[in-house]
């Protein structure tokens, strides 16, 4: 018998740490995305202030009390009320994400699990899950309940040994381009790369914020660095060293950075999280340059077998030959007619919303 219970208290929600971390090791190809630091992080500087959003983890046990999974979901109510959306923690910041299970490679146990869950969905929440892994059992089950659909491409750049120069993966067009703003940049400026790690990294963070808030100004866009969210990502870089480790690596010129990207050392996995650039320097193409030393110090420095772009709508990460594969949306009405309407109009308008929907996603 599986019996299924919310946790809305942070106490509560500490004492899953050493369940959290042992069911999180469980899942192959696991990443830094499904650690307790992260999903706890991220809980403190957006769920204890009072609001519209509150923790509303579900954790999965047997008749003994053991824990089965964990279900990293937290609620937001919209509507006055009206409507509970149950979605990921640390929503809108990462693309990798998965459901925490003791047996998460047993089809059977898997969706016994998953069945569990979906019965306790009441008549007005909706189960909102985005960038769910391809690979997961939980992602795939949910396909076949036809509550899981295709929400974006996403792409990784594998190593390979015989490949030294990481630029000879553009076309050669592209290659040739580079090249010609290399060369150029070499020799009007004299410039330079530059890593910052553990002790040195909050000064490379300073700049690399600068450079991404230049760069979406420039562009007429918003950053996702601002008030609460620049607050988190000031926070876990600092709580995070050793391996996993975030690093910021820079492009220099003139004894100043023009182009930074913050990545995530995961293991074999390389995760490419934010960058920016100055707009004064964009004519010499400063992201490709830093994208070859980033790729070169993955493969290379670090021994890395994959770079994560991520998802795949900027032009740009098709240049490196990346294999492909797809994050689905997950999106599931609790029981009766008002909660499937729900998730059905949500369902629809949120597929819309996505770069390139087609006019007739239902």
């Amino acid at each position: 018998m599986i019996r299924i219970r919310k946790i809305y208290s942070f106490d509560e929600l500490d004492s899953l740490k050493e369940d959290w971390d042992k069911l999180a090791r469980r899942i192959d190809g696991s990443s830094f995305f499904q650690s307790w630091i992260w999903n706890r992080t991220w809980c403190d500087h957006f769920l204890k202030a009072p609001g519209k959003n509150r923790l509303g983890v579900r954790v999965a046990e047997d008749d003994t009390g053991r824990v089965l999974a964990i279900f990293p979901f937290f609620e937001q109510y919209v509507g006055g009320g009206m409507a509970c959306i149950e979605q990921f923690l640390c929503h809108r910041l990462t693309y990798h994400n998965d459901v925490l299970l003791l047996h998460p490679e047993d089809d059977n146990f898997v969706r016994e699990v998953t069945d569990a869950l979906l019965k306790k969905i009441d008549y007005r929440t909706i189960l909102s899950l985005r960038h769910l892994n391809e690979r997961s059992l939980f992602t795939q089950y949910l396909s076949t309940q036809g509550s899981a659909h295709p929400q974006c491409t996403r792409l990784q750049v594998m190593a390979d040994a015989p490949i030294i120069d990481q630029s000879t993966r553009l076309g050669k067009s592209t290659r040739k381009r580079y090249r010609k703003q290399t060369n150029k940049l070499r020799r009007e400026h004299e410039s330079n790369f530059r890593i910052y790690r553990d002790d040195e990294i909050d000064t490379g963070f300073r700049d690399l914020v600068e450079l991404h808030q230049r760069r979406f100004s420039d562009a007429g866009r918003e950053t996702i660095f601002t008030g609460r969210s620049l607050e988190f990502w000031q926070d876990i870089i600092q709580r995070v060293s050793g391996n996993p480790s975030f690093e910021i690596v820079q492009l220099r010129a003139g004894g100043k950075p023009i182009a930074a990207g913050m990545g995530l050392h995961d293991g074999t996995h390389y995760f490419g999280i934010q960058t920016g650039f100055d707009p004064e320097f964009k004519q010499f193409s400063p992201m490709r340059i830093l994208l070859v030393e980033i790729m070169r110090r993955a493969f290379d420095d670090l021994g890395c077998h994959i770079y994560d772009h991520g998802p795949g709508y900027e032009d740009y990460k098709y240049e490196w030959s990346p294999a492909v594969s797809t994050n689905y949306f997950g999106c599931h009405g609790g029981h009766g007619p008002y909660a499937k309407i729900l998730a059905r109009g949500y369902r629809w308008a949120f597929l819309r919303s996505l770069p390139g929907a087609s006019q007739d996603n239902s």
